[in-house]
């Protein structure tokens, strides 16, 4: 029921588009939402009524929201496929409604209707959504994620393709849809270089691969056998160097006070798996 409530006033909405649309003071959702006495002969019945709602959505956020409210819009879909996977009823009626709905939103981001400030933040939206759902086809869900492995590398900044690449080698590992281990690296050895690009223009971006470091610890800690002892101690050496360089030759070093707070968390944490884990991999890290 709580359901039905969440989107019976886009319902009402939608077949009501012209009285309601061009009301100076449009009423709030709890004033006509208590007209509903909702009661179904049987859950085809009730199925169908979700869907048609579901669709209703998808038709107002296309024809009236996406072109002057994006950003809106975009977290409305993701909190409609939220929605869609919270379903335990014949889920599989909602796989092509759901699908519907990310396709939408990858329009969003990829045809630039996003401002170019807001697509980070918008893009690990989505991609935290896909990793959370169970409900997409596969074939869709290989789509959307390809479309944003792609998109990754079209950011207007290095850092933020970086990233992005880091938070998209999520949609490759994670229980819900997908595992697939040679993809997952590849977004990670992608986020490496775009780190390497963005540190060429601005030593601040060193907290980069810090980020890096924690996300193979990630990996490691779930059981993957492609992150291997060498990538993290390559790191290390490269952070260890970049640090003694910055404070040897930069002018303006205040920055890396809190870098050096995260990297040598990182280490700590690092450090008390080597003691703790039975994984062979800590072994191999340098002290």
């Amino acid at each position: 029921m709580a359901l039905i409530s969440n989107v019976a006033n886009t319902y009402e909405y939608n077949n009501n588009k012209e009285s309601l649309f061009h009301q100076k003071k449009q009423p709030y959702h709890y004033q006509y939402l208590a007209k509903y006495e909702l009661n179904f002969s049987n859950s085809g019945t009730y199925i169908q009524f979700l869907l048609d709602i579901y669709e209703n959505i998808n038709n107002v956020l296309s024809t009236y929201l996406i072109s002057t409210l994006p950003e809106i819009s975009f977290n409305i879909i993701m909190n409609v496929i939220t929605n869609l996977n919270d379903i335990r009823e014949e889920r599989a009626s909602f796989v092509s409604i759901c699908d519907k709905f990310a396709e939408l939103a990858l329009l969003l981001l990829i045809e630039g209707k996003l401002d170019n400030d807001k697509k980070l933040n918008s893009f690990i939206l989505f991609v935290s959504t896909l990793c959370s759902i169970s409900i997409m086809s596969p074939e869709n869900y290989t789509k959307i994620t390809g479309s944003l492995n792609s998109f990754a590398t079209t950011l207007v900044k290095r850092s933020d393709q970086c990233i992005a690449m880091l938070n998209c080698s999520n949609l490759y590992f994670h229980d819900s849809m997908q595992q697939d281990s040679d993809k997952c690296y590849k977004c990670l050895s992608k986020a490496s270089e775009f780190a390497d690009y963005a540190l060429t223009t601005n030593t601040q971006n060193l907290n980069l691969l810090v980020l890096l470091i924690n996300k193979y610890y990630y990996y490691v800690e779930k059981g993957a056998d492609f992150v291997k002892a060498k990538n993290i101690n390559k790191l290390v050496n490269k952070i260890e160097n970049l640090i003694h360089s910055i404070k040897t030759e930069g002018t303006n070093i205040s920055f890396l006070d809190n870098i050096e707070r995260y990297y040598n968390a990182t280490l700590e944490i690092l450090k008390s798996r080597k003691k703790t884990s039975t994984n062979k991999l800590y072994e191999e890290l340098l002290d």
